[in-house]
């Protein structure tokens, strides 16, 4: 288990206990999505527009696990609920590095493609 990237996430979003064993539990089954959040925490990206939304979306994805909703579904609702929220706060990364950290974190393409066409055109660098 990652626990090292859950508890940087924690340290880097503010995260409360509660939050962070829901991470540690998202972290088993997506640790690309895990590592992906720790890049945009690290690349500066609103921490506590972040954090918030990472506390709201795994109290939801919990939910939806015990539902029996898709894996990808999962973790596209995850990180897309991290880029609405940026997008609130007018600071969502650009297509190119969406992209980029899709791949250096390994989330799936279909997954990182949905961000792209959901919330690109925005270029943050």
């Amino acid at each position: 288990m990652s626990t090292s990237i859950a508890r940087d996430i924690q340290r880097l979003a503010g995260l409360d206990e509660p939050s962070t064993t829901l991470l540690r539990s998202f972290d088993l089954e997506w640790r690309c999505g895990t590592r992906f959040i720790k890049t945009l925490l690290l690349a500066g990206y609103n921490p506590p527009a972040i954090g918030t939304a990472l506390t709201e979306a795994l109290q939801r994805y919990q939910r939806m696990c015990q539902q029996g909703v898709a894996d990808y579904e999962r973790l596209k609702f995850v990180l897309g609920h991290l880029y609405r929220a940026l997008e609130r706060a007018d600071q969502r990364p650009g297509d190119e590095l969406t992209a980029r950290w899709g791949r250096h974190a390994y989330v799936p393409s279909e997954v990182t493609e949905y961000l792209i066409q959901t919330y690109g055109a925005a270029e943050h660098v």
